[in-house]
């Protein structure tokens, strides 16, 4: 019978783990690990157990009878493919918790059925595992599905009523009603899954970060032992909690009692700290999960970073996923939480952070030091450290959805190597719109994947790239140094978010204001027009040979009350959103006293943020304005703090205008939305062309291949991206027909396998203005160009600046990105170019093209629009929904897109397809990393 007391735990006991993609691991509404699958056919006899150990209540909710016959029909019905369709099992530490299955009513429309064991309702199973159901019957074209529940299961409908999906019930039979979800609703759904996730992860790393008691394990007696630092930092530290050790000869040390293994401890432990060699660490781990130890921040060495390692590090993590145990590390140098009622330093870094407003999660132990040491000189402390290693399972994206829950936190800072698990980042983050700003850097900037990619968009796509995309959707500000990322932390920490970018500069030193002035130009800061009362005001307040303007240069000779009275002044402008006071002390103007100034003035001007600049500033830590000795990092971290600002108005717009787009008006049936938002691709009646095109193509090629140029135009066309009309060719003679058939001028193109890009090839020629020009162009061109050419196309040639590329391509572990940029002959010389994760909204693409260099070019003269101002971002957008609901679509360039009086016009346009990813559906579940 199914209970919730641990099983013994060994390779998933009876039940058969799948070496599929189908099989994954998700964390219940509680925290406790799960694993979820397809039903295999071992699976008959647990199941059968399952059922028979339903209570009555539970066996008449379900099946509408107490009759146990319709229990054991419903177990051969999920062996049986015509008569269910999907099904999905969840097992805790071995035994078989839940079941939930399909099967179809019509072409569009499946009926689903859920089972949870009893000692398990209440968790959360149902919901997962109808997100599952969901997930793989979109990923079939299922557009609804329906559900028959007594009305008093009010468990089972506030499921579906909360699951994020349209819903209509009807009342059938008096006690029967029949529950239908809309599947085309998403963006909701996304909101709600995301929520989902975020609460079971912070439940999940409770025993990490928020532990009642500690085991050390590998605390020996030898002082410069890891285990023994870390033993001794959680009694300096006087850690709250339980305090336990456990090594070979069982001896106390440091005055804690100890046991030779964790079974043998004497009371629950909700963290184990390991420091042992790491041959001896999954023995320690299968200990843990034997004592029912919630987490692990495993400090040893030798597993994934090192040559033979890897193994041991996948089973390490299998047998906590096995055993419902989080796991940190290992390769780490272990965590930190600040909390008075709690204490916890578990880690060997050099010295104990301080107490503070800053969540520092780092990849690297050294690097996590080196951030410690520069908050303090900036008088900053941390609410939480943690130092995630290889981070086979506890990673960035965890650590966030915590650091947002932790009122403490004022800024999150992240190092990391890699981001393994871009999906749920952006799901961490998505609730904390204006709430807490991510500071990210990222080490390893060497482009990935460009060398197997052919197109414009595969060269120009990097890892690199992906990750300034998962910035742009996620709202992380990305920095280049660990000074940049502690200056932008101070920032961030210490005054209120920037109202916008109008900054002055104010100080007693022209050489050094000026240096501020230059950063402000090139970090974009707007000079602000100072009213004509600021001027008067400051002329009165300043010496005679003070400078007015942008930079407010007070001169050496002002004396405190007029600097104070200067900056003051500046601040109460209605058109000055920050300060940046660069000050030099002086004999009369101490540096602390000018610190007491400024931290006076930040308060009575809440509305103002202020950075403050000068070696002897900069020196005296612990103000709440923060200091920083070079002026242009003073700056740079303004710009970042103001960078933030703007994105987080414009993610909390695009998130309130995808909310309008998507609620239904009162007493209509939903809209359907794009399920691509969601990140399960869904397909729409009008995809029935594009698949057609690539199903033919594939059958073909089965590895892959580029579209022909009607191929690509049905393609395109079915995602509602027009290209300018071509007429396609056969020899000379047939072209200098088709130009005949066009307005003049007209531009020829030669075809053929080889010729990706015909303009380096000379497989371009334009300004064509007869059809004997087009006959003469074609025969030259094969005369140069030889077996290359097996076709040609004739188009229009169509006038207008400036020349950009849309684009999309499908890079391993980050999915389908969209790429917006300078385009034409000038894409590679240029290198102008913004990225986005598929699929992106119309105001996200908005945001991506604003970002360009060119972007004064898309707008015109003096600001007009040079086009439909909406057509662009829709061209971006719609490109991103055709990668993200196409998934065999691996590279896409739509080059050049010419920004004309009235829209943008698609000039050419390359698509290469190839299988597509296995189990595609499973984009938007809430799996744990992988």
């Amino acid at each position: 019978m199914p209970t919730a007391t641990p099983a013994p735990v060994g390779p998933r006991g009876s039940v058969p783990a799948l070496p599929d993609q189908a099989a994954y691991d998700a964390l219940s509404r509680d925290g406790v690990t799960l694993h979820l699958r397809p039903v295999a056919a071992a699976d008959r006899a647990a199941l059968g157990r399952l059922v028979q150990a339903l209570s009555p209540r539970s066996a008449y909710q379900r099946f509408l009878t107490a009759a146990r016959p319709a229990a054991v029909d419903y177990v051969e019905e999920l062996f049986d493919p015509a008569r269910t369709t999907d099904t999905v099992l969840a097992t805790w530490r071995g035994e078989v918790v839940g079941v939930g299955s399909t099967h179809r009513l019509t072409p569009t429309s499946v009926e689903v059925a859920l089972l949870v064991d009893d000692a398990h309702q209440g968790r959360g199973l149902g919901t997962l595992m109808l997100e599952d159901l969901v997930a793989r019957s979109r990923g079939r074209g299922v557009r609804s599905m329906a559900a028959w529940l007594l009305r008093t299961n009010t468990q089972m409908l506030e499921v579906f009523a909360h699951l994020g999906l349209p819903l209509h019930t009807e009342v059938e039979g008096g006690d029967t009603l029949a529950v239908t979800l809309s599947l085309r609703g998403s963006a909701e759904l996304e909101r709600a899954v995301a929520e989902r996730q975020r609460a079971a992860v912070v439940r999940s790393l409770t025993p990490l970060l928020r532990p009642q008691s500690v085991v050390v394990v590998g605390a020996g007696a030898r002082r410069d032992g890891v285990g023994h630092q870390v033993l001794t930092h959680l009694r300096r530290g006087e850690f709250r909690g339980h305090l336990y050790a456990v090594n070979r000869r069982g001896h106390p040390v440091a005055g804690v009692v100890a046991q030779r293994r964790v079974t043998d401890l004497p009371g629950p432990v909700d963290l184990a700290v390991v420091a042992v060699p790491a041959e001896s660490v999954l023995q320690v781990a299968r200990d843990c999960v034997a004592r029912g130890v919630g987490a692990m921040a495993v400090l040893s060495a030798g597993f994934g970073e090192s040559n033979g390692g890897a193994a041991a590090e996948a089973e390490l993590r299998q047998i906590c996923r096995d055993g419902g145990v989080r796991l940190l590390g290992p390769n780490c140098m272990g965590l930190v939480n600040t909390e008075r009622a709690l204490r916890l330093d578990a880690s060997f870094l050099p010295s104990a952070p301080a107490r503070g407003p800053v969540a520092v999660i780092a990849q690297s132990g050294a690097v996590a030091a080196s951030i410690v040491a520069m908050l303090a000189a900036r008088g900053l402390g941390v609410s939480t450290l943690v130092t995630i290693g290889n981070s086979p399972d506890v990673g960035p994206a965890d650590l966030l959805a915590w650091a947002a829950e932790d009122r403490r936190t004022k800024v999150a800072v992240v190092h990391v190597e890699s981001l393994e698990d871009p999906e749920q980042v952006v799901r961490s983050t998505a609730a904390m719109v204006g709430s807490m700003p991510v500071v990210l850097l990222k080490s390893g900037r060497t482009p990935v994947a460009a060398s197997a990619a052919h197109s414009h968009t595969g060269a120009a796509a990097a890892d690199d790239a992906a990750v300034d995309a998962l910035c742009r959707r996620a709202g992380l500000l990305r920095v280049d140094s660990l000074t940049e990322l502690v200056d932008t932390a101070a920032v961030l920490a210490l005054q209120r978010p920037p109202r916008g970018a109008r900054t002055v500069v104010v100080g007693n030193s022209g050489g050094t204001g000026v240096l501020a002035l230059d950063a402000c130009a090139e970090a974009g800061l707007l000079g602000p027009e100072l009213t004509q009362h600021t001027v008067m005001r400051l002329r009165s307040l300043l010496p005679r040979s003070a400078a007015i303007g942008p930079l407010v240069d007070t001169t050496a000779a002002a004396n405190l009350a007029q600097l104070t009275a200067a900056v003051s002044t500046l601040a109460d402008d209605p058109g000055v959103d920050a300060v940046v006071a660069v000050v030099i002390a002086l004999e009369q103007l101490p540096a602390a006293i000018v610190r007491d100034m400024l931290d006076q003035v930040s308060r009575d001007h809440p509305r103002t943020t202020f950075v403050a600049s000068g070696v002897e500033l900069a020196a005296d830590p612990g103000a709440m304005v923060p200091a920083v000795a070079d002026p242009r990092h003073a700056v740079r971290a303004l710009a970042n703090a103001v960078a933030w600002s703007t994105s987080t108005s414009e993610r909390a717009a695009a998130q309130s205008a995808a909310a309008a787009t998507t609620a239904p008006a009162p007493g209509s049936e939903p809209a359907p939305a794009p399920a691509g938002a969601a990140g399960v691709p869904v397909p729409h009646e009008r995809d029935e062309a594009a698949r057609s095109v690539v199903r033919e193509v594939l059958k073909a090629s089965p590895t892959g291949a580029w579209l022909t140029p009607g191929q690509v135009r049905t393609l395109l066309r079915d995602h509602d991206v027009e290209l300018v009309p071509v007429i396609e060719a056969d020899d000379p003679g047939t072209a200098a027909e088709a130009a005949a058939m066009l307005p003049f001028p007209v531009v020829l193109k030669g075809l053929g396998p080889t010729l990706l890009h015909k303009s380096v090839h000379g497989a371009v020629v334009l300004g064509l203005r007869s059809a004997d020009e087009v006959r003469a162009a074609a025969r030259e061109m094969l005369t140069h160009l030889d077996d290359a050419v097996t076709d040609f196309v004739v188009q229009p040639q169509v006038h207008g600046r400036p020349e950009l590329i849309v684009g999309g391509v499908r890079l391993p572990h980050w999915g389908a990105l969209v790429m917006v940029g300078r385009g034409g002959v000038d894409t590679e010389v240029d290198p102008d170019r913004a990225w986005g994760l598929a699929p992106v909204p119309e105001p996200e693409a908005a945001v991506m093209i604003r970002s360009l260099r060119c972007a004064g070019a898309v707008r015109g003269p003096h600001g007009q629009s040079a086009a439909d101002p909406h057509a662009l971002t829709r061209l971006v957008h719609q490109v991103s929904e055709l990668m993200d609901q196409v998934p065999e679509v691996v590279e896409l360039d739509l080059n050049p897109v010419i920004v004309g009086d009235q829209h943008p016009l698609v000039v050419d346009a390359r698509v290469r397809v190839a299988p597509a990813p296995d189990l595609p559906w499973r984009a938007g579940l809430r799996r744990l990393r992988e």
